[in-house]
Formats: structure tokens, sequence, C-alpha cells
């Protein structure tokens, strides 16, 4: 079945019980970034700085919403090191260099391109972060090479700023509304799995950095858990915890659920060193 997500102080696994949170809630369980993942017609994130905003040590989170979801984790490990989180997120704007279409401009995604150039400039141009966690979806193009080139032009460009960089995976896509199908399934959430072939296909940049061909770059993921085994679906729910928030994103309680995990797999990349005990308290708000 996989590594729990969620577990009593005894180990057990905690599976009685509504799902967390519920349908109702998780279509607005959003990070708690204070709308930091800029609009569609917005062309400049702002400072977006949270957790010890006056540290010198930052780290990044670039990307499109599917970066956003990490939001909480990582401004929780950020803040535990007495350092700031900052977020350059943009909805639906590809990180990898790739000229779109918007569905909600109705027309090419110009904004996305001068966003990224925006990002991409003020991280080589600004201090150096302490580390540099990309994400993005990688399906806004069905063509590998058209894909593996875009990463590699914002990967140069990234490289050039010389600060430590990891790319999480992509996470899977149920392509369906997750909340209404448990909201329709209460009692019955395994009908809510959806199918994963179509929701994990290969992950191109994950692949090419597990191969040495992304120098600079490591690559870490939490699909074994958001998809345990080797059978043909995924969860929908796992240890009461409502994954999804709708068709593509997870929810805000399952980011934090996996935290621990994803700041374990950050240290043992090599790219976070380990945080002292006792370190700072709690973060403190956004500045926009």
């Amino acid at each position: 079945t996989g590594p729990s997500l969620l577990s009593r102080a005894d180990g057990s696994v905690l599976a009685d019980g509504p799902v967390v949170p519920g349908p109702a809630q998780a279509r607005g369980d959003f990070p708690p970034d204070g709308g930091c993942q800029v609009a569609p017609a917005v062309t400049s994130s702002p400072p977006c700085l949270f957790g010890a905003v006056d540290s010198p040590d930052r780290v990044v989170l670039l990307g499109d919403s599917h970066a956003g979801q990490w939001f909480s984790p990582l401004l929780a490990l950020a803040s535990r090191r007495g350092w700031a989180l900052q977020e350059l997120v943009k909805q639906g704007c590809p990180l990898p260099e790739l000229t779109v279409r918007s569905p909600q401009l109705g027309r090419v995604y110009r904004e996305c391109d001068t966003w990224r150039d925006d990002a991409l400039d003020r991280l080589r141009t600004g201090p150096r972060p302490r580390l540099i966690v990309i994400a993005s979806l990688n399906r806004y193009t069905a063509d590998p090479e058209l894909l593996t080139t875009a990463w590699e032009k914002t990967l140069k460009r990234l490289r050039a700023t010389g600060a430590p960089i990891v790319y999480v995976e992509g996470t899977p896509v149920p392509g369906t509304d997750i909340p209404a199908c448990v909201s329709g399934a209460p009692d019955e959430t395994a009908a809510c799995a959806f199918g994963r072939a179509e929701a994990l296909p290969p992950d191109p940049l994950a692949r090419r950095i597990a191969a040495g061909a992304v120098p600079g770059v490591r690559s870490v993921g939490v699909n074994a858990v958001l998809c345990p085994g080797e059978g043909p679906t995924c969860p929908a729910v796992r240890d009461r915890i409502l994954l999804y928030r709708d068709d593509t994103h997870l929810t805000n309680v399952a980011a934090v659920v996996l935290a621990p995990r994803l700041e374990r797999l950050l240290t043992e990349s090599g790219a976070l060193p380990v945080t002292a005990p006792g370190g700072p308290g709690e973060p403190a708000g956004p500045t926009r």
C-alpha cells in the first residue's frame, strides 16, 4: 500500500472518520500565499517574501501553479532555518521557455513570456539564493523534444545564478473533478481513483536529470506516496487526506502533510543543509 501519509502517535494509520479537507472545503484549500500566484494579465511578480523576510538567506519557489502547491512545505523549512521564502509563480505559465496560448485570455500568452524573462533576470541579477525549487506542469506541449529544448533554455539561465536547483517532479493529474467525485461517494472514496498511465506519464526532465544529462539540477518526487505501488490506478484519498482540490492540483492539506517528506528529500539530495535543532519559530506574514 505504500508509505502512510498520516498516522497516530503510536504509528498506526489514522483511517477512520471523514476525509480532510471535506470536499466543499477542498475547492478553496489553496496555499496561504496572499495571492502571490499572479494572474494571467500580470507580467511581473511582486516581491512576495515570506518567513524571515530580512534574512540574507532565501529559498525561491519558481514556476506555475504546480510549483505554487509546494508553498506551505517550503515556508515551513525556510522558517525553521530562519530563512526567507520568495515565491515567483504565475498561473498557467510554463517555466520551460515555451510560448503557449492562454485559455483565460483567449490568445497567445505573451504575458507569460514577459513574466518568465522578468523572473529569471531578477534571480540572475539579485543576491544568490540558497536554494531554487522549480516545478511546472509538463503538459503545455505534446512534443517531448520541444519540451526538452525549452527546459534547457530556462535551466541555462537558472544555472547562471550559481544557486542549487531542485526540480520537484510533476504530481499526478487526475483529469477529473476529485472533490465532486468524493462528495458523491463519501463512503466509497476508492471509486474516485483514477488511471495511473494518464495521470503520471513519463516525466522527461526527471528522466534526463536521473541520467546525468542536466548538470547542476537535482530532482525529487513524492509520487511514491501520492500514487503508491504499481497498480493501474492512483487514489483520490489516502489515510483520510483528500489529495486534490480540483482535477490537477494538490490540496494545501496534502502539501502540508507531505512537508516532512519533501524536506527530507531535499536534504538527502544535498541541496538543503540539515537544520539545527531548536531553530527559529513561526514565520512572519508576507510582504508584497
